[in-house]
């Protein structure tokens, strides 16, 4: 029992210092680290769209097909590696935005 009454003391101390310890806060960057920066334009997705863009012409529905092809050439996205067998594609789309990079003079 003399123990078990030091133990807790010693507990009880412990404790008392954790819960009198300052707590550390973090603060949360407001700046945007996409600034100046440009969007590749994803080659997987710009596939998918000029496909869309074909069917909307062979539709004869020429002002989606127009907003699609500017999509799928303009509008940058993120590339996701959603599978395994996408890795290895990885390099190729890398080679391809530093490629662009060279040729705008603007960071991808």
């Amino acid at each position: 029992m003399k123990h078990f009454h030091s133990l807790l003391a010693a507990v009880s101390a412990v404790c008392t210092l954790v819960s009198a310890s300052p707590v550390q806060t973090t603060s949360i960057s407001t700046s945007n680290p996409f600034k100046n920066l440009n969007f590749f334009v994803s080659p997987v997705y710009r596939e998918e769209v000029l496909k869309a863009s074909l069917t909307f012409v062979k539709q004869g529905k020429w002002e989606l097909a127009s907003r699609a092809t500017y999509v799928a050439t303009k509008v940058g996205t993120f590339l996701w590696v959603s599978d395994t067998a996408s890795v290895p594609d990885v390099g190729d789309w890398l080679k391809e935005a530093t490629l662009v990079e060279k040729l705008t003079g603007k960071k991808q």
